[in-house]
């Protein structure tokens, strides 16, 4: 039982090391092209400690759930598979003005596979394995080089999307009534 006990927290500080590396590295491409300012991370945990999924959220909004973000995470699926994905969180409901540009960004990325869900106006996962021990085999190996490879994944559809995903960040906060002012 100690035996399975070490194993679990091993196990635990690969995937946090992993989750680290990955943060470490959209963090310096987000200071190498001077969005500090507009956007921010956040290493998101469950309540053992363990990092499972980053979120970058725009600096503009005082509730990260009111406004469109990115995530970019793990999750155990079917048939025993673990998965990487990515993707564009939606504040819920959609706000009626931004239903047509989220429609838009969905049918431009359709044909890279991507989907849609009831919390994501588009995901797709990027990495794919067999089980959850062969993602802590390959964090465990490849190390750095993997969570590189993992962040410029996720990096190259946060730039590819993010002037769509701010568009839709400035209708939803242009849409927001006014103090003092009636509709």
């Amino acid at each position: 039982m100690e035996i399975a006990d070490l194993i679990d927290k091993v196990i635990g500080r690969i995937g946090n090391e992993f989750w680290e590396r990955v943060r470490a590295t959209l963090q310096r491409k987000l200071e190498e092209a001077n969005l500090p300012e507009s956007w921010y991370q956040k290493l998101d945990k469950d309540e053992d400690g363990i990092a499972w999924e980053i979120f970058l959220n725009p600096k503009a909004a005082r509730d990260p759930e009111s406004v469109f973000c990115y995530g970019l995470g793990e999750e155990k699926g079917g048939a025993g598979r673990y998965h990487i994905y990515q993707g564009v969180l939606q504040p819920s409901p959609v706000p009626r003005a931004a239903k047509k540009a989220v429609s838009d960004l969905q049918d431009h990325l359709r044909d890279e596979g991507y989907k849609k869900s009831k919390s994501c106006t588009v995901w797709k996962y990027i990495r794919d394995f067999t089980s959850d021990n062969e993602f802590v085999l390959t964090v465990a190996e490849k190390g750095d080089e993997y969570a590189s490879a993992v962040a410029e994944t996720f990096w190259d559809f946060f730039e590819a999307t993010r002037a769509d995903v701010e568009k839709l960040n400035a209708q939803l906060l242009g849409n927001k009534k006014k103090p003092g002012k009636s509709r």
